[in-house]
């Protein structure tokens, strides 16, 4: 027996589980069968930020944003493949990981943005991609982190309330192949407003300059 925290969890199908982490290490075990994202239930509106973790998700709620998070942690990176065919197992919960996001797709679909506050190690961005995947990428936004943190839990214990919301206002949107955003181009483009086009550079023979210049490389 060792000191531990519990998660309550309340299931789409209204069962309730506890998730148990003992404090002094990262192990976990459960009474019952966590299948939903944490504090689902309690969401309303706005924005639906989903964690990694209980703990990344109880950080958002210490500075009073309400944020869940998935039950059952970050997929085991792999050769992904997609096709068709699993994605219509997944959505008729043959796929059993992801069962807890059709579970609340009425919550999903109602949502201002999916936020997805993932860890940036190669598990969470691997969660995190196939989150988007699943909700559609073009609804779905990205948190990053200072240096040195790799989730909202390290954030607020490392920097604070005001960095974690800094890092929940500078969200950006998840990257679509073919979209880019005007931030992209802000430095290059004030560039050409503050200095104009560059006119190259002069040989040092004045005849020679008015008609050509070497472009730089």
């Amino acid at each position: 027996e060792v000191p531990c925290i519990g998660f309550p969890y309340v299931n789409s199908d209204v069962s309730e589980a506890t998730k148990w982490r003992s404090t002094a290490d990262k192990n976990f075990t459960q009474s019952g069968a966590a299948r939903s994202l944490w504090r689902i239930e309690d969401w309303v509106k706005g924005d639906l930020i989903i964690c990694e973790g209980e703990l990344d998700a109880a950080s958002f709620v210490e500075i009073g944003i309400p944020a869940t998070s998935v039950p059952n942690g970050a997929p085991t990176p792999g050769p992904e493949l997609v096709t068709e065919m699993t994605e219509l197992l997944d959505r008729d919960h043959s796929i059993k990981k992801y069962e807890y996001l059709w579970d609340c797709s009425d919550k999903i679909d109602s949502s201002d943005r999916i936020i997805i506050a993932g860890d940036i190690d190669k598990q969470g961005k691997s969660l995190s991609g196939e989150i988007a995947r699943r909700m559609g990428k073009a609804r779905c936004w990205v948190l990053s982190y200072p240096d040195g943190c790799k989730d909202a839990n390290d954030v607020l214990v490392k920097h604070g309330p005001e960095a974690l919301r800094k890092c929940l206002d500078d969200a950006t949107p998840w990257p679509v192949k073919g979209l880019r955003s005007v931030n992209e181009y802000r430095e290059s483009v004030m560039d050409l407003l503050v200095n104009g086009f560059d006119r190259g550079k002069r040989t040092g023979v004045a005849d020679l300059d008015n008609i050509y210049m070497a472009c730089p490389q």
